[in-house]
């Protein structure tokens, strides 16, 4: 998130005789340490699917017109209480966004997400939601997730969710089935996820394995 300027690809197509289907992504473009991010042209973009080059019809930096997010905020409802500390770091994050930048802030619990508060460009307000997680542990977090991503519509140029979760469901401690169903949604839709590791509650939220395997559920995100 720091810093890190966002463009959508293209308009795609198949550089075949027929016209084959339109399709678009969101890139990020990302500086090395202490360098500006780079500009990028048409030109430089090089798309390729089953090793075939594919033609690049746009590329549109989001930026200016274009520059319009909505971001939801979300927060695991079984996350250690202790997360809290970090609220503050969390409202300057907030309040620092663009006005261009609709927010949102929602807890996650029981396969659902609760928003406590809708997309507004008052960020202030939206820094205020913030409220301590139950602590209570809960069903899948990428349930949750996927429960936002079903009821969102797309009425601006990107959509991105920030996710803060220890990553695994305390019932059932194994990889979480729901993982790879979010991922391609998320494709699907064309939506950025970013993702945070915050400890689960209670005992289950120390044990060195679940926290290994939270951190390897969310990392493919």
């Amino acid at each position: 998130l720091g810093g890190a300027t966002r463009f959508p690809i293209l308009s795609a197509q198949k550089a075949t005789a027929s016209a084959g289907t339109p399709v678009k992504m969101i890139v990020t473009v990302e500086a090395r340490h202490g360098q500006d991010v780079p500009k990028v042209y048409r030109e430089d973009v090089v798309v390729r699917q089953d090793q075939k080059r594919i033609h690049a019809t746009d590329w549109i930096p989001l930026q200016g017109d274009h520059a319009g997010m909505d971001l939801f905020i979300l927060l695991d409802d079984g996350s250690d209480t202790y997360l809290a500390l970090q609220f503050e770091d969390l409202r300057k994050f907030i309040t620092a966004q663009p006005p261009t930048t609709r927010i949102a802030v929602g807890y996650m619990r029981n396969g659902i997400v609760d928003l406590v508060q809708d997309l507004t460009t008052e960020h202030t307000a939206a820094g205020k939601a913030l409220r301590m997680p139950f602590g209570t542990p809960g069903n899948s977090p990428y349930f949750s997730l996927m429960d936002l991503m079903k009821r969102l519509s797309h009425n601006q140029e990107r959509l991105e969710i920030l996710m803060v979760s220890d990553g695994i469901d305390p019932g059932e401690g194994i990889v979480d089935p729901y993982v790879d169903s979010v991922i391609e949604q998320a494709q699907k839709d064309k939506i950025v996820i970013y993702t945070i590791y915050a400890s689960g509650a209670g005992q289950y939220g120390h044990d060195v394995r679940r926290i290994t395997l939270g951190q390897n559920n969310l990392s493919p995100l």
